[in-house]
């Protein structure tokens, strides 16, 4: 199986979207791993395998969770009409500290934290503290055109009769759907994929087509372009900040939690508080709030609601220490 692949294969089980026959593929590759001509290229001290092992042990805790989950539906029942409700309210309604898209433009103010932001035209965002977000009017149904000022982390919704375009400085990337991180500093913007292809352009010049593991950076004082291969996790290690539970009270993991997603989340247990989470496997980054609650969840045997888009958590209680 070829790289390309497989991480559809990956991506389309992280959605719970693989089709028996994929996912037959998919087990089938798993089976292979002992093959010598395969086991090198995830070599327990390479890059390479870090990432897969950690991706591989995320995809099996959203299962588990999936998995747990079903069998607790018939305890759900009663807050389907209202689960439903919620998330169209949070389809249609950005998370404080944004206004909706009309025909003014939409911004984003300076986040004092690192933060997840979903679009109106359904990517996503990790952007990073203190910068900001500006979006065209009409975004998602006329145009997907964007300003940024500091980083962040895209996951573009791929929709080919509508580019999405982000302006930095002078720079401007421009995709359909993939995944990648830009970052400027003053005069210098940096452009990171991580999935698909990104073309790069200043001044109405293209300066490159990206491809996965390739970075640009340019300089719009020396006009200078740099294009390497690059190795993304030191790129992206900024979006797991606030997501790393050792020993940590839930309580706090809950308030970290309101502040990335914008999202009021209550511990409807009293004595929950007081329970401690660890998660070994650090997290990407890019989770959105329900795989994180998912994973959350199952390890403290808890369930969770979304009451009108308030996210409500129910457990058995902890003795404070």
């Amino acid at each position: 199986m070829d790289q390309q692949r497989l991480d559809y294969l990956l991506e389309q089980h992280g959605l719970d979207r693989l089709t028996p026959q994929e996912e037959a593929e998919l087990h089938a590759w798993y089976d292979e791993l002992d093959d010598p001509l395969v086991e090198p290229i995830y070599a327990d001290d390479t890059p390479k395998a870090k990432a897969y092992a950690a991706g591989h042990t995320r995809q099996i805790m959203y299962r588990i969770a999936r998995q747990q989950r079903k069998r607790r539906l018939s305890m759900w029942m009663k807050a389907a009409a209202i689960l439903i409700a919620g998330l169209i309210i949070a389809y249609l309604v950005w998370p404080e500290g944004q206004r909706s898209v009309g025909k003014e433009t939409a911004i984003v103010d300076p986040v004092q934290y690192t933060r997840h932001l979903t679009l109106p035209d359904g990517s996503t965002v990790v952007l990073g503290e203190g910068s900001t977000l500006q979006l065209a009017g009409g975004f998602g149904n006329a145009n997907r055109q964007l300003t940024l000022r500091g980083e962040a982390y895209f996951d573009v919704k791929r929709n080919a009769s509508l580019p999405f375009v982000i302006q930095t400085g002078k720079i401007k990337t421009t995709v359909l759907g993939t995944a990648f991180n830009v970052k400027q500093v003053g005069d210098s913007v940096s452009v990171t994929v991580a999935r698909g292809k990104v073309q790069v352009e200043r001044d109405d010049k293209v300066l490159a087509v990206l491809v996965p593991g390739q970075q640009i950076a340019t300089n719009d004082q020396t006009k200078i372009a740099e294009l390497k291969k690059i190795d993304l996790e030191p790129v992206t290690v900024w979006m797991q900040e606030g997501l790393h539970f050792n020993n940590t009270r839930l309580a706090d993991a809950v308030a970290q939690l309101q502040q990335r997603y914008g999202r009021e989340i209550v511990l409807k247990t009293p004595g929950m508080e007081n329970c401690t989470i660890n998660i070994a496997t650090p997290l990407s980054g890019t989770e959105s709030l329900s795989n994180v609650l998912d994973v959350i969840c199952t390890i403290l045997g808890a369930n969770y609601i979304n009451n009108n888009g308030k996210i409500e958590i129910t457990g058995e209680p902890c003795n404070r220490e």
